[in-house]
């Protein structure tokens, strides 16, 4: 994947436009529709509040996982499928095992 390919999924996932996109980060929608089209890559300050706005790491954006980390990738890439509810469900299993295993 690259980032024009990720920046649509992201929009499409969290129902923004990319006007409303362009607005948050206050640059032209046409250099966003460069990023879109893998015309032009974002600089870091933008890759940065990229995540920040859809709430995903910047490698994520990237698609970088080095090798020992797919795993953990594939999780990520499964957990943004979810809806709201069953991110906050998931939340609370993750923290009763983690309780779980501190009484151990």
């Amino acid at each position: 994947m690259n980032i024009g390919n990720t920046i649509l999924n992201l929009l499409d996932k969290n129902n923004m436009s990319q006007r409303e996109l362009a607005i948050k980060l206050q640059i032209a929608p046409t250099t966003l529709n460069g990023y879109i089209k893998n015309k032009h890559e974002p600089d870091c300050t933008t890759l940065k509040n990229i995540a920040e706005i859809f709430g995903v790491s910047i490698d994520y954006i990237l698609d970088y996982i080095p090798c020992e980390k797919r795993e953990e990738k594939k999780l990520l890439n499964d957990y943004f499928k979810l809806t709201v509810q069953q991110k906050e469900l998931l939340t609370a299993i993750i923290q009763i095992m983690i309780k779980q295993n501190t009484i151990k």
